[in-house]
């Protein structure tokens, strides 16, 4: 087979790879995800009227204000002729899928090689925690679609303007799509513009080019959100770090100019990469990652990590090759760090979104919370791991690389295969959404048997599939937290005749559990799931001031009447 057969034929069958295992827990769960009944309520909302919801009273205040997502996946529903609920539950999946494209790209392009390019793509389809978010109706793996093409077209502008055009559109595509994308997309573009102007000084035309990309983007975004984006800019932007909006608006620019400015003053040939590098593994750089990625998977599989949320399970093994395959491909880059490549954006963009996620870790900041930065880490690790892959292969003797090759490949996708269906083993369900059909029988029970201005107490999940499906008011954690953890009767009384609502102070008028929430409920997203304390059940199912109104075996509803 001709090499360019051979390229496009694994292209394809790495997406109906990603396509399959994106595929697997949408039709394993009739609802996927923690917030896919507000999703759900929003997008089809905007298919009946053409509109965003306003006011609106679900708990992202700022989901409305990003529409395209929503707008997406109503006009594939109309287009195809199916339910939006439908549209919910399989576009996200679908779309995402093509991003394998753009990933192999981005590896070809930093490294020359096409198997980088297709085993870049092939660890992103596969790892289990990219298939996992990627198949969720939401913003942000809207968002990371329109950010890997925007950096695909841009490492490509140099030579050709019409991929210059591909990036600008990108850019302004990602304003309205994702806040946190246009974020990490800036973020790209200013480690550009570091890495041109103390590095690479005398290449005057991408120096340029990068602090247009950033001037431009800016004052759009901007614009944006201080017309269509007010709660955003309120609650994200200037009430969580205090600033004025002279100063929120001022940062980026002034960010910008000292770059520009610091690197004419410091910048020479004698700090420029020097060229003729190669990019290749030691074996100690390879024994070292090896060691670390097995010892990290070995105490994610005893101890978890609870912000991604992983939880003790012997399946956290299948993960081995994902992460020592990530280790491999950045210490690839170590021994040949002198070499002039593109690779150099990618690489500063990882560093600085690392560095995000550890502030997140230690400073708890709702806003920085880990696991919402580790999307867009993600991407950037793809092709990483992608090198890391190439240069295992490139390790072993000639004659057996093409069996080394397969045998690589296969275990990469059984792992994920493996490891993604097994998702509600390695988690806790309650906290990734994971839904089966009779909560969904509970909600149909609510918005066909209680009033349409009834407020019902549930956790996160809950809420938001009550908010969606049964178009009725819930009190997600801000006022499910102090129901479901009172420390006594009266406090718990307390907490439902005043309850915090999206939509205000309301008096709860029916409570919605099931075994997922009893054993491990979902409130806020930077806390472990935690189980209801026993006493609250207890108060729950003996006081009198709670009626039980329906039970499948799984899911209940009690009715508040005291």
């Amino acid at each position: 087979m001709k090499e360019g057969r051979w390229f496009t034929f694994s292209l394809l069958s790495t997406f109906f790879i990603a396509l399959t295992l994106r595929l697997i827990l949408p039709l394993e769960f009739n609802v996927w995800g923690p917030d896919t009944g507000e999703n759900y309520y929003i997008a089809k909302f905007f298919a009946v009227n053409g509109m965003m919801p306003s006011p609106y009273y679900g708990f992202g205040l700022t989901y409305t204000e990003f529409p395209t997502a929503y707008q997406l996946v109503a006009s594939i529903a109309r287009l195809a002729g199916v339910s939006t609920a439908a549209s919910v539950e399989l576009t996200t999946s679908f779309v995402t899928s093509f991003l394998v494209f753009p990933v192999a790209g981005i590896a070809l392009t930093v490294t020359g090689r096409k198997s980088a390019g297709i085993l870049a793509a092939l660890f992103y389809a596969t790892s289990t925690v990219i298939v996992g978010h990627t198949s969720i109706l939401a913003s942000d793996p809207i968002g990371e679609v329109v950010l890997v093409f925007f950096i695909y077209f841009y490492l490509n502008s140099r030579r050709d303007r019409m991929m210059t055009a591909m990036a600008m559109v990108s850019a302004l595509a990602m304003i309205p799509t994702y806040h946190l994308g246009t974020v990490i997309l800036l973020l790209f573009l200013y480690t550009v513009l570091f890495y041109y102007s103390f590095f690479k000084r005398e290449d005057g035309e991408q120096l340029l080019k990068s602090l247009a990309f950033i001037l431009i983007i800016t004052t759009l975004t901007w614009i944006y959100w201080l017309t269509e984006a007010p709660e955003f800019l309120v609650h994200f932007i200037l009430e969580n770090p205090h600033l004025t909006l002279v100063e929120a608006v001022s940062a980026p620019y002034l960010l910008a100019f000292v770059l520009f400015i610091l690197g004419s003053l410091f910048s020479g040939r004698k700090w420029a990469p020097a060229s003729g590098g190669r990019l290749e593994i030691k074996p100690a750089y390879f024994i070292a990652a090896l060691v670390a990625g097995v010892a990290g998977v070995l105490y994610l599989t005893l101890a978890g990590a609870s912000s991604v949320p992983i939880y003790p399970s012997a399946y956290t093994l299948l993960d081995i090759p994902t992460v020592v395959f990530t280790l491999v491909g950045i210490a690839a880059f170590m021994p040949a760090v002198k070499s002039e490549t593109r690779i150099y954006p990618l690489a500063l963009t990882l560093l600085a979104l690392g560095a995000i996620v550890l502030v997140g870790i230690v400073t708890n900041i709702d806003y920085l919370v880990p696991e919402r930065v580790v999307e867009y880490v993600l991407l950037f690790i793809a092709t990483f791991s992608g090198i890391g892959i190439m240069l295992l292969i490139e390790m072993a003797p000639k004659n057996i690389r093409v069996g080394v090759t397969v045998f690589l490949a296969v275990a990469l996708v059984v792992a994920g295969g493996v490891s993604t269906a097994m998702v509600g083993v390695t988690t806790t369900p309650s906290k990734i959404g994971a839904t089966p059909a009779k909560d969904l029988s509970a909600t149909q029970w609510l918005r066909w048997n209680t009033g349409s201005g009834s407020v019902v107490a549930s956790d996160h999940r809950l809420s938001s599939l009550v908010f969606g499906y049964s178009d009725r008011n819930a009190t997600w954690e801000i006022g499910g937290y102090p129901i479901f953890m009172a420390a006594s009767l009266g406090q718990m009384e307390a907490s439902l005749n005043l309850s915090q609502t999206p939509s205000g102070n309301k008096t709860v008028d029916f409570l919605m559990l099931d075994t997922y929430m009893i054993n491990a409920a979902n409130f806020y997203p930077n806390q472990t799931a935690i189980p209801i304390p026993p006493a609250v059940m207890e108060n729950i199912s003996n006081s009198g001031d709670f009626v039980l109104v329906y039970s499948n075996g799984f899911s209940q509803v009690y009715a508040y009447a005291p």
